[in-house]
């Protein structure tokens, strides 16, 4: 046998016929015939299935003629001679290739005639009609021998008719026709091709001539994969599996067409054989056990082909949803098999899960990009031998060399293309070059020279592209005889101006030479038969041209000579390198390499077609043109070193020709020789500087070209190790296989190329003949964005027909008739049209799947027929409807046919995408892929089929299943539009819900969704194989929608190091030794694919006990790593922070052990600088800072104290890291369910403690300048009230975490003090019930700081006095602010409560009612205003006793908190501008500080607020200006120009008549007085002195406003004064503090005497008081009663005195609501009236209406009494006129005012009034500003 083998083995490899060779095997096959029948007629008489014995051949039966050669022998031995001839045939097959024979063929079962057919052919079919034999021994024989040693020559013949009779058994639609005998054929053909490719004996070149190989395995895979379930079934797909094994062990052999796609479609198919689709197909066997057994075995054979063909396999889809998607499918299907494993081992075979956990690692290492992202929840799967089984996957992947891109790196996904187009060598270049067609060539190389240009890598392509030209050249005489890249390139780019230079100038001369001829040929001179005359003067015409072209030529040859130190450095050097390379192959022979280059390629053809280069411009003539051609041959031959000999015109250049040949010799070696001091930079750069949309636009071009010569370059680069072109550049075949798999990948995982756009400039073409409706439509809708129709690729333009004519291509689908503006449409449409309408063009409409919803109503279509141009329909060559259905049928009948002409019917076509490219290359057909899959996917057809509409309608279709779709593709043809179609009725898979089979054998009913439920009745005797393919579809479709979601985040292949790292150290720690193994493999694998720095510390090892607690291993590694491997922290601090709630409680304390060294490594990432990647990394510091906000929130109860300990404390103590965290942490409360009052807050608050415990200072300080920065940046938004900022939020939560600090002085209060002060200056009393007391804590935890400061540096009793005493103060502070005043000024009310159960919302009730109160009582904002005046006092009495002397004024603290309240005080912030002024009243306490220029600030504020007042609410602002300017006067200097006038301005305040205003304005007026007292200047008097300060430039605007008010000072001070106070007596809030204005102005006046300038105080004053104790004494009152007093010859000593005094008091009678106030008044003027008598009248009018309400409504008998006594008085007196003062009297004294001075005008019911008033306030308001600016 051994033997044998090898005698057949010799003979397999004879492949050349001899007489020898040819003669014995035609001798061996005659008698091989005669045995073979004689065997097989045998076995037929025997009946049987084997060969008879001999003992049993003949009995019974008539006798069988055997052969001559086999009689006397025994039946085996006859056996054997047969096998041997058989074995002998097949192996020496090879020497009767394209050898002929005569055979007597039967012609239609008949006739029989002798034909001449190929004896390989005829004996390859016999062969195949032997595997099919009812022999057994014969037809396995056979099998085995065609499998084995068949010669490799006779492949090609033996795949192509196994093909053709593959091919038989399916039907024209592409149904299976199943019988026992095409069963048997399949399952032999299977395994003869698996035979073949295990043949150990097999070289490389035995399968290049394998043909039909893919289209085979397709045909076979469709037959096995409709087989009913059976035992047999099952046994093929298994050997099917086996072959599929087998090829793929063959795979770098082998050619495969669309390899990819092959793969992918083989992986659909398998997957559904396994019994994760087929559990429930019942089987045509009642053996179930064994089914069992062998369905347990199929599994195992599908996943082996499934690993196999995973290999290396980039996943189809145009982009990367579509790859993404794809992916998930196999994942999916993959992880529910190894779940099964897990959960039901004894459903699979023991082998089974390895070799998933294989495909699954195959699967991702050929996609990482789409594939590492679904593996991230697997490694933390709740299962632990599913995690194992994942990190095992993960491990394998990193055996296998995954690639990974680097941490940081984003590349574009044209990078590796264009890596893979630069690898040395440049294969890739090569075979592409020689894979494009001619007419492309060109654009190719100008592409290729650009790219490379940008990575100063053009001079190797040049220099690869001649090498390349020479090796493939096997003559030196064609070198550079054809277009190749050098020649494309220096042409278009590097010689451009040089061959302007040199040749330009003589073709310029030329081109100006009119009426020149040039012609040589004296026969074209002439006419056909000329005269002799002719004859002469052509021949003396020729001459002249002679001379001509002779001179023409000798001027290019020399300016050509001359250029030589001119031509560019890049030609020389490519010169010089062709002539280097061509000597080492042709010696001798280079100058024929430089000239052909020179001349041939590059002078000649500028030469020639001047034009086309540039050179010229203008028109040439025909004789210009004659003329170049003639010198351009006349130097080609120079070039050439050939004279003329078959062009005798010609011969007469044959002079110059040999004049010239050493001269250009010389020109060839100077061009070639590098100048001296010449860079590589000079001779290698060429500077084309393309921009990026040319780069753009280059890629996408080299990605279409290598996408339609993606079959061609894959064969090429699989032979570049033989071919000569590539100059070895390749070792082996091996490396030629990884290569071509490497560019099939590429261009797989690259998808489809994308769509070339127009160049700027192709719209807006002049249309012919448009229509004025269409002009105007398209004017009109110019200005609509149609963007998002475009998105919907309703119409596009792609590719050219075979004519070269444009195709525009309708997607009716993507119409959505009740979704998408149908004007936008249509414009959208001739948008994409107009571009086309002026040249042909083709239409396709794709009815793919149209529907109701995708149909145009009748008048959108009337509208587009009106509207389309004329000449637009001419130019539509044809269209092509693609896929019409019945309801498109129905549509086209119903609304379009109305709309087309008989001429237009003639150019539709129904047709399919395949029929498509019998007009549109099939490489150029844009249709969507949907589309393209309806064809290309389908995997089973079944026909007849018959589809009953109704009980008598039946219709004969072909029903066909893709991966996605039921299509029934009708037999008959059905009219549409004037012409006959194919109906193809679509339903998606996902729309099927129910198949039922009852009743008629052959009949089921399949039920679906399409605009509500249908049914679909059909009847087939194949009914079982469509339903079972139908349930495989619909579950392959659910498998594509997996239930396994991909993480949340966004994964890339360069996170993968931190990624795994963590999956590796955190399943160290798990209680499943499988896992923790697997787990200590991955770390392995990690630090040997990554280069660990720990990878010689670590080895892989099956079977080790790793213990559990090997926590101290693992944190050394991962301390390790931290210092080596730190560019890992940010992937592996996330992913740690992801996993480790994937884990239990002990696992995540070991998490957190090995994470604490990895956070001081976030320092080098957080800052932004001008690195590239600096903001991602940046960005990504910061999602791990808020990771680990996240975790400790969540986790607090249990890691609380260890996330502290392990991860606040570490970061706190790395200082530039800070800022960001403080950041986080306050950012973080942004989510309502972590704000003030809850528990996450708390958690907030102890990770500041922690962070501040390592670094107090610069916690403190970073939270501090946050906190102001956020106060501050409030005036870039303001508003209302600060609680309504955007910045609140973090205001409150700074604040609370500053109260966590301040206690024990984390918040290093000596620094940061006036900071804070200010802080709270601007943030007391405002916000919610926690903020508010989380303020007031602040202010006690500070002075509680400041206390235990104190002692900490002079001891517990102080050192000195003084120190004892600022202790002694700061205790009193902090039990003060503890007091309910204080309390209730934070508006936090009187009861006590801790600030931590403040926090917890223990009186949030009580703490929302004292917000409301507070807000109301300040107006609806924050603290009242008065408020701020009381803190900032309280404030600055404690940084009085925190500073070293007795005034804090000058100090470091007092000037930080005045610089920052200044700014805020003069900053346009509604919210705390008020406070900020009131504050800068309070902390100016010295003369040095009060300057005048902050005076006049002020005072210049005041005006503002006041001009602003008039019409918009300046909320407090004024009163704080005020209330400002009140404190800042006690320390103004009496120099300043503002001392005197100021007491003006306030009585000006006075009477705006706003009672906020009026009240503050009367402090400001007390504080005056008192301070001009104190200054000595009221000496004289109060009216005295103030009315002299009045006169000057005051004076005018003072009389004035007088005359406004209508009360004069002029007249009378004191009733002018306290006429102007008198509505403050009258309004609840202001009443007190006038009182007290009114007593200081008594007391003042009374010092010195007490006169008439005292009465108008008095009127005033008294009614409120009446007989005071104080008053009287005051004023020396005796027993008469100060009514009675009053109007004593010492005070009232005129009748103006009189009169005023009665006005005054019946002014305040008459809105007196207090009766002793009533009572007084009545008393007075009853006095009055017996006093002055003349003077009374004044008040009769206004006083006799209010004396009758009394008389009748009155109950107090005193005051009836005195109203009475009054009428009696005014009725006994006669006084004469001339005496007696009318009513009119007050005007005469300019106080006719006074009367209606007695209250606010908001108080003012009548609406005339309120007008009047209006007018009055907005007139006094600008005399106020303009005081306030004199």
């Amino acid at each position: 046998k051994a033997q044998q083998k090898a005698i057949g083995a010799i003979l397999r490899r004879m492949d050349r016929k001899t007489s020898g060779t040819y003669g014995g095997w035609l001798e061996v096959r005659e008698r091989w015939h005669a045995v073979t029948e004689y065997l097989l007629a045998s076995s037929e008489e025997e009946g049987g299935a084997q060969i008879p014995s001999s003992s049993r051949a003949n009995k019974g039966k008539r006798p069988v003629v055997s052969p001559p050669t086999t009689r006397g022998k025994d039946q085996s031995e006859v056996v054997q001679e047969w096998t041997n001839c058989s074995g002998f045939l097949c192996a020496l097959s090879g020497v009767t290739i394209n050898q002929e024979t005569t055979e007597q063929v039967v012609v239609k079962g008949k006739v029989t005639e002798e034909r001449k057919v190929s004896v390989l052919e005829s004996f390859m079919s016999h062969l195949l009609d032997l595997v099919v034999s009812d022999v057994v021994t014969v037809r396995e024989t056979v099998k085995m021998l065609i499998g084995s040693a068949l010669s490799p020559a006779a492949y090609s013949t033996l795949f192509r008719q196994l093909h053709g009779n593959v091919r038989s058994f399916f039907g024209a639609a592409g149904q299976v026709k199943f019988t026992a005998q095409s069963t048997l054929f399949v399952d032999q053909a299977i395994s003869i091709v698996k035979l073949i490719l295990e043949l150990e004996a097999s070289t490389p070149d035995d399968y290049t001539m394998l043909t039909d190989f893919e289209e085979l395995l397709l045909d076979l895979l469709k037959f096995v994969r409709q087989l009913v379930p059976s035992l047999s079934t099952l046994n093929s797909k298994s050997r099917f599996c086996g072959l599929l094994e087998a090829m793929m062990n063959r795979r770098q052999y082998l050619h495969i067409r669309n390899e990819f796609p092959f793969r992918n479609a083989i992986i659909e198919n398998v997957m559904e054989w396994t019994t994760e689709f087929t559990q429930g197909d019942s089987a045509e066997t009642s053996d179930a056990a064994q089914m069992q057994r062998k369905s347990k075995d199929l599994d195992l054979h599908c996943l082996r082909a499934t690993r196999s063909l995973l290999v290396g396999l980039a996943l189809p889809g145009d982009d990367d949803e579509a790859k993404s998607k794809q992916f998930s499918k196999y994942f999916t299907f993959l992880t529910r098999l190894l779940t099964r494993c897990k959960k039901s081992p004894s459903s699979v075979l023991p082998q089974v899960a390895e070799v998933t956990v294989q495909c699954l690692s195959n699967l991702v290492s050929a996609n990482i990009e789409h594939g590492l992202e679904y593996f991230v929840d697997m490694g933390y799967h709740d299962d632990t031998e599913t995690r194992s089984a994942f990190l095992k996957v993960l491990t394998n992947i990193l055996k296998q060399g995954a690639e990974f891109e680097d941490a940081g790196e984003s590349k574009d996904k044209y990078d590796k293309l264009l890596d893979m187009l630069r690898e040395p060598g440049l294969p890739l270049v090569l075979a592409l070059c020689d894979a494009v067609q001619i007419t492309e060539a060109d654009e190719l190389s100008q592409i290729l020279v650009r790219l490379f240009e940008a990575h100063d890598q053009v001079m190797e392509l040049l220099k690869c592209s001649i090498d390349a030209e020479v090796g493939k050249t096997d003559s030196p005489n064609t070198l550079f005889r054809r277009n190749s890249m050098v020649t494309a390139a220096f042409g278009k780019f590097v010689g451009r101006d040089y061959l302007k230079a040199t040749l330009g100038p003589v073709l310029n001369r030329m081109v100006g030479e009119k009426n020149v001829s040039y012609e040589l040929d004296a026969s074209k001179l002439v006419s056909p038969e000329p005269t002799e005359r002719e004859l002469n003067e052509a021949n003396e015409k020729v001459a002249e041209n002679l001379k001509r072209v002779r001179q023409i030529s000798e001027e290019f040859l020399a300016s050509i000579n001359g250029s030589v130190d001119s031509a560019p450095l890049p030609f020389r050097h490519v010169c010089n390198y062709l002539k280097n390379a061509v000597a080492s192959k042709f010696p001798g022979h280079e100058h024929t390499a430089v000239g052909g280059f020179i001349f041939l390629r590059f002078l000649c053809p500028a030469i020639v077609a001047p034009d086309g280069f540039g050179l010229v411009s203008g028109t040439l003539s025909r004789d210009l043109r004659r003329g170049l051609v003639l010198v351009t041959k006349t130097l080609q031959n120079l070039a050439n070193k050939v004279k003329f000999v078959k062009e005798p015109y010609m011969f007469p250049m044959n002079p110059f020709i040999d004049a010239h040949l050493d001269e250009v010799l010389v020109l060839y070696d100077r061009l070639a020789a590098m100048p001296e001091g010449s860079s590589e930079q000079e001779t290698t750069s060429m500077n084309l500087h393309a921009s990026d949309e040319q780069r753009e636009d280059d890629i996408g071009r080299l990605h279409y070209h290598l996408s339609r010569s993606q079959e061609k370059v894959a064969r090429l680069l699989k032979q570049s190790h033989v071919r000569p072109e590539f100059n070895g550049r390749i070792a082996n075949s091996d490396e030629a296989a990884q290569l071509c798999d490497r560019f099939q990948t590429l261009v797989q995982q690259l998808g489809a190329p994308p769509e070339r756009q127009a160049k700027p400039g192709a719209q807006g073409q002049s249309m012919r003949g448009t229509n004025v409706y269409y002009e105007h439509y398209m004017q009109k809708m110019q200005n609509r964005n149609t963007d998002a129709i475009k998105e919907k690729n309703i119409i596009f333009q792609h590719g050219r027909t075979k004519e070269q004519q444009n195709v525009v291509y309708f997607i009716a689908r993507n119409y959505r008739q009740n979704v998408d503006d149908s004007e936008l449409v249509i414009y959208h449409c001739f948008k994409v049209l107009q571009n086309h309408f002026n040249k042909p063009w083709h239409l396709v409409i794709d009815a793919t799947l149209f529907g109701p919803e995708n149909q145009v109503s009748l008048p959108i279509v009337a509208r587009v027929a009106k509207l389309f141009p004329t000449f637009a329909s001419e130019n539509l060559k044809r269209v092509y409807f693609v896929h019409p259905n019945d309801w498109f049928k129905k549509y086209t009948k119903r609304v379009i046919s109305r709309f087309v002409s008989s001429q237009l019917a003639k150019r539709f076509v129904f047709t399919t995408p395949s029929g498509l490219a019998e007009f549109i290359p099939e490489s150029s057909i844009g249709l969507p892929s949907s589309t393209l899959s309806v064809e290309k996917d389908v995997v089973a057809t079944f026909s007849p089929v018959y589809r009953f509409t109704s009980q008598y309608n039946k219709k004969e279709v072909t029903l066909r299943l893709t991966t996605d779709l039921l299509q029934m593709v009708s037999k008959k043809t059905y009219p549409v539009l004037g012409s006959q179609a194919h109906l193809h009725d679509l339903i998606h898979i996902s729309k099927l819900y129910e198949i039922d089979h009852a009743g008629d054998e052959v009949e089921f009913t399949i039920k679906y969704h399409w605009n509500g439920q249908r049914a679909l009745v059909l009847r087939s005797p194949n009914f079982k194989q469509i339903i079972q393919q139908i349930k495989a579809s619909k579950d392959r479709f659910e498998l594509s929608r997996p239930s396994q979601a991909k993480t949340g985040k966004t994964f890339r292949p360069s996170d993968v190091r931190g990624t795994l790292l963590n999956m590796s150290l955190l399943n160290l720690s798990s209680s499943n030794i499988s896992l923790r193994e697997a787990a200590y493999n991955l770390l392995v694998a990690i630090s040997q694919s990554f280069n660990f720095s720990v990878r010689r510390q670590l080895h892989e090892a099956n079977g080790m006990h790793l213990p559990r607690n090997n926590t101290h291993f693992v944190v050394r590694i991962s301390r390790q790593l931290a210092v080596t491997e730190k560019r890992l922290t940010l992937e592996f601090v996330l992913e740690s922070l992801r996993g480790i709630n994937k884990t239990d409680r002990l696992g995540m304390h070991r998490c957190l052990d090995y994470v604490m060294p990895w956070l001081a490594n976030l320092a080098l990432f957080h800052r932004v600088s001008s690195e590239p990647d600096s903001k991602e990394l940046a960005d990504k510091t910061r999602q791990v800072v808020l990771s680990l906000i996240t975790l400790s929130i969540r986790e607090a109860a249990q890691l609380g104290p260890a996330l502290l300990e392990k991860v606040w404390k570490p970061i706190g103590r790395v200082h530039s890291l800070l800022g960001l965290v403080l950041e986080c942490i306050v950012t973080s409360t942004g989510d309502p369910n972590q704000g003030l009052g809850t528990g996450a807050m708390e958690t907030l608050e102890d990770m500041t403690v922690a962070v501040a415990s390592q670094n107090p200072q610069l916690v403190a300080g970073k939270l501090v300048a946050r906190l102001v920065s956020l106060i501050v940046g409030t005036a870039q938004n303001p508003k209302s009230s600060l609680e309504r900022h955007d910045a609140w939020p973090a205001i409150a939560v700074i604040l609370r975490l500053l109260l966590m600090l301040a206690f024990e002085d984390l918040i290093t209060v000596q620094q940061f003090l006036p900071d804070v002060l200010h802080a709270i200056m601007m943030v007391f009393s405002t916000g919610d019930y926690q903020v508010r007391a989380s303020v007031h804590g602040l202010v006690m935890n500070l002075v509680h700081s400041l206390y235990t400061s104190l002692v900490s540096a002079s001891g517990a009793e102080g050192t000195t006095d003084q120190e004892r005493d600022r202790l002694q103060k700061l205790a009193m502070h902090l039990q003060d602010f503890d007091q309910p005043k204080f309390r209730l000024l934070f508006g936090i009310g009187a009861m006590k409560q801790a600030g931590s159960s403040v926090t917890l919302g223990v009186s949030r009730d009580k703490g929302k009612a004292d917000a409301a109160a507070a807000a109301e009582n300040s107006g609806g904002g924050g603290a009242p205003i008065q408020h701020v005046e009381s803190v900032a006092k309280s404030l600055l009495a404690v940084l009085t006793s925190a500073s070293p002397g007795s005034s804090c004024v000058g100090t470091r603290h007092h000037t930080r908190w005045l610089s920052l309240t200044t700014a805020a005080a003069f900053t346009n912030n509604i919210a705390l501008q008020p406070r900020a002024i009131v504050t800068l009243g309070v902390i100016c306490r010295s003369e040095q500080l009060v300057t005048e220029d902050l005076f006049l600030q002020v005072l210049s504020l005041l005006k503002y607020a006041l001009r602003r007042m008039l019409t918009t609410n300046m909320g407090d602002l004024p009163v704080s200006i005020i209330l400002c300017l009140t404190r800042l006067f006690e320390h103004l200097p009496e120099t300043s120009r503002y001392f005197t006038r100021m007491f003006w301005i306030a009585v000006t305040l006075l009477q705006i008549n706003d009672v906020r205003v009026f009240s503050a304005a009367l402090g400001l007026v007390e504080v005056i007085l008192k301070t001009l007292d104190d200054h000595g200047l009221l000496n004289e008097g109060v009216e005295t002195y103030l009315m002299r300060t009045r006169a000057g430039d005051l004076e005018p605007t003072l009389t004035k406003l007088d005359q406004i008010s209508g009360i004069s000072f002029d007249t009378s001070f004191s009733f002018a004064l306290s006429g102007h106070l008198l509505k403050g007596l009258r309004h609840s809030a202001t009443k007190a503090a006038t009182t007290r204005l009114l007593t200081t102005l008594v007391d003042l006046g009374a010092v010195r005497s007490v006169g008439p300038s005292m009465l108008g105080y008095l009127a005033a004053l008294l009614p409120v008081r009446g007989d005071d104790s104080g008053l009287r004494q005051i004023l020396a009152i005796g027993d008469e009663g100060a009514h009675q007093w009053l109007f004593n010859e010492n005070m009232v000593t005129d009748k103006r005195h009189a009169a005023l005094l009665f006005s005054f008091l019946v002014t305040i009678l008459k809105n007196s609501e207090f009766e002793h106030e009533q009572l007084f008044i009545y008393e007075t003027l009853r006095a009055g009236v017996q006093a002055s008598p003349e003077a009374f009248p004044v008040v009769y009018e206004v006083l006799i209406r209010k004396m009758s309400v009394v008389i009748l409504s009155s109950q107090n008998k005193d005051i009836i009494e005195n109203v009475l006594a009054i009428m009696k008085s005014m009725f006994s007196y006669a006084i004469p006129s001339a005496e007696r003062l009318d009513k009119y009297y007050l005007t005469k004294i300019g106080f006719q005012g006074l009367t209606e001075a007695d209250s606010f005008l908001e108080k003012v019911s009548d609406a005339q009034k309120q007008k009047q008033g209006e007018q009055k306030r907005s007139a006094i308001t600008r005399i106020a500003c303009s005081l306030l600016t004199s």
